[in-house]
């Protein structure tokens, strides 16, 4: 919630997905700890938003510091587990032993649902055609007319998802 509202008062009115980008280590962070942590920060200044990015940001006794990264919310949530692979990668590249890096925020919480729920969509619609079709198999006892009803549904749900996107599009409708 604190970082949220830095990002907040750091970055008002954007359409912007917050990375909080840590770095820390039990006992306190060195001085090149420090020096990595704003050099990554400099670095991935270019993936935020119109370039910007936080101040560096320490823990009171000293074990942490973070930063916000806004990143673009225009490019849209697709793009996301891709620029929080990056931003992960540019934190373990040269990372000192010890030092722990992790990305926190809405960025990786989108990042981690999107891999999660990768595939699931096909995979869930392949079962459901299946599970149907053998239903129909069974009702129609037929090695053709089961086709019938599932072809409707295939058409009538890409009628619907082509209707939604041009309402989306043209006329403002907020999906």
């Amino acid at each position: 919630t604190m970082a949220y509202n830095r990002d907040k008062a750091a970055f008002p009115d954007t359409n912007t997905i917050p990375a909080v980008v840590v770095y820390a280590r039990d006992g306190g962070l060195t001085p090149a700890d420090r020096a990595k942590a704003d050099a990554d920060r400099l670095t991935l200044a270019s993936l935020g938003w119109n370039g910007q990015v936080s101040p560096l940001i320490p823990a009171a006794d000293g074990s942490a510091v973070l930063f916000t990264l806004p990143l673009d919310g225009a490019a849209g949530w697709e793009e996301l587990p891709d620029t929080v692979d990056a931003i992960k990668n540019t934190m373990h590249s040269g990372a000192a032993s010890g030092l722990q890096t992790g990305v926190a925020g809405p960025a990786a919480m989108g990042a981690d649902s999107a891999d999660a729920f990768a595939g699931l969509d096909s995979t869930l619609l392949l079962a459901s055609v299946g599970v149907v079709a053998l239903i129909l198999l069974g009702t129609y006892r037929s090695p053709v007319l089961w086709l019938v009803p599932l072809t409707a549904v295939g058409i009538a749900s890409q009628l619907a998802s082509a209707v939604v996107y041009l309402l989306a599009k043209y006329a403002g409708l907020t999906v």
